[in-house]
């Protein structure tokens, strides 16, 4: 009898402990920021045109890259690991207005761009272009 009580005991803790509530991760200007790695990047040129994924093109020094999105509208994007010649490393500054972020680099034009599929592990940016085009990245947050 001893035993069966323990066994009930030992699975009510367990069934109890493994749920616990998830991270609220709504998209806001704090759960935003973290740092991130780009996992695919797609372009579609215009809407009569099929979707291209970039991604696979890209450099090794280029797929190890990571985004900084710091607290107070800081960015850095960072040329990790294997770095590319010339190395990358850029710095600019974010805001976020509903799920629409813009982004500015030095000496660069701001770039707005909307935002889909946030969660707590990535989510996915994209610029639309003109004719129906766009430009599609999925970062995943590390």
């Amino acid at each position: 009898m001893k035993r069966i009580l323990f066994l009930t005991l030992i699975l009510g803790m367990i069934g109890t402990s493994s749920c616990k509530k998830d991270k609220d991760c709504s998209l806001d200007s704090s759960s935003i920021t973290g740092t991130y790695k780009v996992i695919h990047s797609y372009y579609k040129a215009n809407s009569t045109t099929a979707e291209v994924d970039e991604y696979t093109t890209w450099d090794a020094c280029e797929k190890d890259d990571l985004i900084k999105i710091m607290a107070g509208g800081a960015l850095i994007f960072q040329d990790a690991g294997v770095v590319c010649t010339p190395a990358g490393d850029e710095s600019g500054t974010w805001s976020l207005n509903g799920t629409t972020i813009t982004v500015a680099f030095a000496g660069g034009s701001p770039v707005t761009e909307s935002i889909s599929n946030f969660s707590c592990s990535g989510m996915t940016i994209q610029e639309d272009l003109p004719n129906g085009g766009y430009s599609k990245t999925v970062l995943q947050k590390l």
